[in-house]
């Protein structure tokens, strides 16, 4: 799975999820950049995913780049197992100068508390990069929302039959 950075400000980045089949134990998430003076893509870094709700690592099935909106950080969403893991890049100008910052721990949501879990498929931002929805495999879709403090809350939940 891959998704572009949609800012205008920064060069060509992409975030790029894979699996290994044979074993979905082997997921990795990497950032991506274009560099023109040397003609090529680098990887900036890679993202340490978290286990999921089961204890263990699943495969990455999706990820998404959030559009900036002006703001001074980058957030990626990754659809591993039963969550949906975010992720807070600092600003990736100059990347080829510098390496990237260690990134904090990624914010890890779920379906919802006391619900069984459940494997997310997609992942999604808003056209603002405030929103966030995820399928799952049940066919429910759950949007979070981002509070004034930068934080993602859980702001509904639809089930196949309300749709």
């Amino acid at each position: 799975c891959v998704s572009w950075n949609k800012s205008r400000v920064d060069g060509p980045t992409l975030v790029v999820g894979w699996w290994r089949a044979s074993d979905p134990k082997v997921s990795s998430v990497g950032v991506w950049g274009y560099s023109h003076e040397q003609q090529r893509w680098s990887c900036i870094t890679r993202l340490e995913l978290e286990a999921d709700t089961k204890g263990g690592f699943s495969e990455v099935r999706d990820v998404d780049w959030a559009p900036t909106m002006g703001r001074q950080h980058h957030l990626i969403a990754v659809a591993v197992g039963s969550t949906v893991q975010v992720f807070k890049l600092p600003s990736l100008q100059g990347w080829q100068e510098r390496k990237v910052e260690a990134l904090e721990r990624p914010a890890v949501l779920t379906v919802g508390e006391g619900q069984p879990p459940i494997a997310f498929w997609r992942v999604g931002w808003n056209l603002t990069g405030t929103t966030l929805a995820g399928s799952a495999e049940n066919g429910q879709v759950v949007c979070w929302k981002l509070d004034f403090q930068g934080q993602l809350k859980q702001h509904v939940t639809m089930t196949p039959q309300q749709m």
